[in-house]
C-alpha cells in the first residue's frame, strides 16, 4: 500500500538498507510492546502473557520481513487494544481513535479486513443485548448508538484512501476466481488442509496449532455455561482460521487476533475450570513457554540466524553489475527477484515482473512468466517478440540453456543464485562472455565430458582446464560466489591434484556458506588425499552429525577412522554407511568393511565383505586388490590352498601388485 512504501522509500533514500532494517525492527517492537500493554490490561497473570507473546512471536515469525503486512500486526493489536478500552468505556474519544488507526490501516496493507472483521464482530457483540428490545426505543440508548456510529464509521474508514471503494472490492476479490490459478505456484500463498492443526511438528507451526487449539477451546466454553453472546468470537475465530487454510501467509495474522481473545476467556473461566481440563490448559501453556525458548534460543545461536537481508536469497553482484556496465533493456527476470530489482535498478531499469502477482500482473501473463521460465521454446520466442527482451537474470538453468542455444544469449555472470545473459548482439563492450566455463552445468559433468576418454595429460584438454580456471578467478573477483570458489577446489583437487592450494578456496566458500556440508565434505577430503586425516576428521564428523542421512560422509568418516587405527569406531560408521545406501553400496564401501572386519579379528566375517566386493569391483584393479584381501584372510585362518588361488588370481589379473607377489611367495616358501 501507497502509505507503507512511501515510508519506506523515503527511510532507503536516506539511510538504504540499515535504515530499512531498523524500520523492521521498530515496527515489530512496537506491535509485541502493544501486545503485551493490550495483555496486561486483560490480565495479571505474567505466565499467561509470557505464554501468549512467546507463541505469537514463533507463530508469525516467518513472516517478518520489510513488507506492509508487518504495519498490520501493529495496527491488528492497537485495533483490539482501542476495542478493549471502548469495552470498559464506551466513549466518543475511543471511537475517533479506531476509527483513525483504521484509516490508517487502511492506506497500509490490505489486512485491513480483518479489522473490519474485528470491529464487524464486536460490534455484533455490544449489540446482541439491545435484540430483545423495541425497534423504536432502540435509539434512546447511547450505547446503542454509539455502536451504531463505530459501525458505519468503520464502513467510511475503508473509503477514505487513493481509490475509494475499489480498494475495499479490490482486497476483498482480487484473489479469487481465475486468481487462484496463479497463486498455487507462489510458495507465500500455499493453502493447508484441515488435517495440519492434528499434525504434531517439532517446529514454528507447533505454537500456531498452540494458538489455535486454544483459542478453540475456550471459545466453546460459553456455549457449556450457555452464555450465547459470547459465542459471536467463535465466528470470528473461525473467521480466522478460514483465511489460514486458504493460505497460510495468513498465520501472523491468526496469531496476533486470537491472543487478545486466550486472555481474555481464559482469564474468564479460569477460576470455574476443575482438574482435568485446567491441568491440559496449564500444561499447554507451560509447554508453550518451553518449546518457544528452546526454539528461539537455538535460533539466535544459530550461525545462519541473522535478523538482517539475507543477500545470498538475491543475485546482488548480478544487480550491480547491470547498473554498472549498463547492459541493455528490457530485462527479464525471475518472479522472486522482481522487488529486489525494483530497489536496486529504478529508475534507470525496469523489472519484467515482482511478487505482486495477481493484484497487478495478471494471471495469464504470469503463466506465460512460469512457461518461461521453465524454458519453454515458443512461449520464450514470443517474448523476444512481444518485449525485445535484451538481458535476463534468471534462477532457472533451463532458460540458460535456451537462451543459449536458441536465442542467442550468452552468460556475462553468475552467482549462487542465478545467471545474467545478454543478447551476443547487445553486450557492451568491456564485458567478458563465459566462454569455457559452464555455470548451468555441473561441474564434474563438465569437466568428465571435455576430458572424455584422453585423461587430463592431452595439451587440448589442459589448455581447456586452464581457461576454466582463469574465468572462474575472473568469476570471484567480479561476482563472488560459494559456487566459483568451490569448483575452483573442485579444479585443483580433482583435476590438478594440487590438495593444498584447493583448500584455500575451499575454505573461503566456507567463510560464506557456513553450512554448506559440500564443502566441508571436499575440505576433509583434501586434507585426507594429504594424509592428514586428523584434520580430516572433524569436517566428516561434523557433516555426520548435523546431517546424519549423509552416506558420502559416513563412508569417508569409516576410512579416516581405519586409517587413525580406530576399528570400532569405524567399524561403526561403516555400518551406517552401509545402512543407509543399502542395495546401492560399492565395492570401496564392502573392502573397507573387509580391512575393518581384519583389524577386529572377524576373519571369516572380512572375506565374506571382500567376496561383495569382488562382486562389485568395477574394474581389473580393484578385483585385483580383493582378490589380494581374500587370499590374506584364508592365510590367516590357515586354509592355505584357498590363500595360493586368491593370491595367485590376485597376480594374474594385476600382474603389478608387489604386496600379492610377495605374500604368494612367502607362502611358498613356507610350505
Amino acid at each position: 500500500m501507497w502509505l507503507f512504501q512511501t515510508i519506506v522509500y523515503g527511510i532507503y533514500s536516506v539511510s538504504g538498507y540499515c535504515g530499512l532494517l531498523f524500520l523492521k525492527a521498530l515496527i515489530l517492537f512496537l506491535a509485541f510492546w502493544q501486545l503485551r500493554s493490550l495483555l496486561k490490561t486483560i490480565t495479571q497473570d505474567k505466565a499467561l502473557i509470557l505464554a501468549i507473546m512467546w507463541s505469537v512471536l514463533l507463530a508469525a515469525s516467518f513472516r517478518f520481513t520489510i513488507r506492509p503486512h508487518i504495519a498490520g500486526y501493529l495496527l491488528f493489536v492497537l485495533c483490539w487494544y482501542c476495542l478493549i478500552r471502548l469495552d470498559s468505556e464506551l466513549s466518543w474519544k475511543n471511537i475517533i481513535l479506531i476509527f483513525l488507526c483504521l484509516v490508517v490501516w487502511v492506506n497500509t496493507h490490505g489486512s485491513f479486513v480483518l479489522g473490519v472483521f474485528l470491529i464487524g464482530v464486536y460490534c455484533l457483540y455490544r449489540l446482541s443485548p439491545f435484540l430483545k428490545e423495541e425497534i423504536k426505543t432502540l435509539w434512546q440508548h447511547d450505547e446503542f448508538r454509539k455502536i451504531v456510529f463505530l459501525a458505519c464509521f468503520t464502513l467510511i474508514a475503508t473509503t477514505i484512501n487513493p481509490y475509494g471503494v475499489k480498494l475495499l472490492h479490490f482486497v476483498l476479490f482480487s484473489h479469487s476466481g481465475e486468481s487462484k490459478e496463479a497463486l498455487k505456484h507462489i510458495q507465500e500463498w500455499y493453502s493447508v488442509s484441515p488435517g495440519f492443526f492434528f499434525v504434531f511438528s517439532w517446529d514454528k507451526t507447533l505454537f500456531f496449532k498452540i494458538l489455535f487449539w486454544s483459542s478453540f477451546g475456550l471459545m466453546f466454553l460459553p456455549i457449556f455455561k450457555g452464555e450465547l453472546r459470547h459465542c459471536l468470537w467463535i465466528f470470528y475465530v473461525g473467521g480466522l482460521t478460514y483465511l489460514v487454510l486458504q493460505h497460510y501467509r495468513f498465520a501472523g495474522f491468526f496469531a496476533f487476533g486470537v491472543a487478545p481473545l486466550i486472555a481474555l476467556f481464559y482469564e474468564k473461566w479460569y477460576r470455574e475450570l476443575q482438574g482435568f481440563a485446567r491441568f491440559i490448559i496449564n500444561s499447554t501453556l507451560f509447554l508453550a513457554i518451553i518449546f518457544a525458548g528452546q526454539t528461539y534460543g537455538s535460533a539466535i545461536f544459530n550461525p545462519r540466524w541473522s535478523g538482517c537481508v539475507r543477500w545470498e536469497l538475491y543475485p546482488k553482484a548480478l544487480a550491480e553489475f547491470v547498473k554498472v556496465k549498463h547492459l541493455p533493456q528490457p530485462i527479464f527476470n525471475t518472479y522472486g527477484w522482481g522487488g529486489f530489482l525494483i530497489w536496486e535498478l529504478y529508475p534507470e531499469y525496469k523489472v519484467f515482473i515482482d511478487g505482486r502477482t495477481p493484484t497487478v500482473y495478471s494471471t495469464d501473463f504470469y503463466w506465460i512468466f512460469r512457461k518461461a521460465e521453465n524454458g519453454n521454446k515458443s512461449v520464450i520466442e514470443y517474448l523476444m517478440k512481444q518485449y525485445q527482451i535484451k538481458t535476463a537474470i534468471t534462477g532457472s538453468s533451463k532458460l540458460c540453456r535456451v537462451l543459449r542455444r536458441k536465442f542467442g544469449f550468452r552468460v556475462v555472470g553468475f552467482d549462487d543464485r542465478g545467471y545474467l545473459l545478454v543478447n551476443k548482439n547487445e553486450i557492451p563492450n568491456g564485458v567478458k562472455i563465459f566462454k569455457f566455463y559452464d555455470p548451468c552445468k555441473e561441474f564434474h559433468d563438465q569437466v568428465k565430458k571435455l576430458t572424455g576418454s584422453k585423461g587430463k595429460e592431452n595439451g587440448r584438454i589442459k589448455k581447456s582446464l586452464e581457461q576454466i580456471e582463469r574465468e572462474l578467478n575472473y568469476a570471484i573477483t567480479v561476482f563472488p560466489s560459494v559456487k566459483a570458489l568451490n569448483n575452483l577446489g573442485v579444479l585443483y583437487s580433482n583435476y590438478r591434484e594440487e590438495p593444498t592450494k584447493a583448500l584455500k578456496f575451499y575454505q573461503r566458500a566456507l567463510t560464506r556458506s557456513p553450512d554448506n556440508y559440500g564443502i566441508y565434505y571436499n575440505i576433509g577430503l583434501c586434507y585426507f588425499d594429504l594424509g592428514n586425516y586428523r584434520q580430516a576428521l572433524p569436517y566428516f564428523a561434523k557433516i555426520t552429525r548435523k546431517d546424519s542421512q549423509n552416506s558420502r560422509a559416513w563412508l569417508m568418516l569409516a576410512k579416516t577412522y581405519h586409517n587413525l587405527g580406530e576399528y570400532k569406531k569405524a567399524y561403526t560408521a561403516i555400518k551406517k554407511h552401509l545402512t543407509l545406501v543399502g542395495d546401492g553400496a560399492t565395492s570401496e564401501a564392502y573392502q573397507y568393511l573387509g580391512m575393518i572386519k581384519n583389524q577386529l579379528y572377524d576373519v571369516s566375517g572380512a572375506a565374506r565383505a571382500f567376496k561383495r566386493a569382488l562382486l562389485l569391483a568395477k574394474d581389473e584393479k580393484e578385483k585385483a586388490v580383493n582378490y589380494y584381501n581374500l587370499g590374506k584372510c584364508y592365510e590367516a585362518i590357515g586354509d592355505l590352498e584357498q590363500a595360493e588361488k586368491y593370491l595367485s588370481a590376485a597376480l594374474n589379473t594385476d600382474p603389478g601388485l608387489k604386496a600379492a607377489r610377495k605374500s604368494l611367495n612367502e607362502l611358498r616358501n613356507s610350505r
